[in-house]
């Protein structure tokens, strides 16, 4: 059970740092389209809940790949996740430039990279607490053989 909720805390966390990341560098990018998004604030805002709400699909895979782990080691572990990050945010990427080419024209390779860079950055920089995560489940699982051994 504390896997279950250290994993879904590490899996949240990716996700809102992702969402941030992304609005950071998605607004930045913005504010080179003269005229439409003068405002650094309302192109974050709108960035981050675009974020938040389309990238449900693809953190509840990486969610899912977290939890079900069950022989692979800590660095196997987040190269799975990374590379499920990486491949996701591409297809997210690939959907958005589709659906939002005639209103961000110019801007969608670029934006399209913003959603990518922002997801396998996030999984970079959590990939201490998914090594620690991992390990404690590996030493329970041990604790709990030893147990039953005896």
């Amino acid at each position: 059970m504390i896997h279950f909720i250290k994993a879904s805390i590490c899996t949240f966390t990716i996700w809102v740092l992702a969402a941030l990341i992304n609005a950071t560098l998605s607004a930045s990018c913005l504010l080179f389209k003269p005229g439409e998004f003068d405002h650094w604030a309302d192109s974050f805002g709108l960035s981050f809940l675009f974020t938040m709400v389309f990238s449900v699909p693809s953190i509840f895979i990486v969610w899912l790949l977290f939890l079900m782990n069950n022989k692979m080691d800590a660095q196997t572990l987040f190269k799975l996740l990374y590379s499920t990050a990486f491949v996701t945010a591409a297809f997210s990427a690939a959907l958005f430039a589709v659906s939002f080419y005639s209103m961000f024209q110019n801007y969608v390779f670029l934006l399209g990279l913003c959603i990518i860079v922002s997801a396998v950055t996030s999984i970079m920089c959590h990939h201490s607490f998914i090594a620690t995560i991992y390990k404690q489940k590996l030493y329970n699982h041990v604790q709990k053989n030893h147990q039953i051994q005896v």
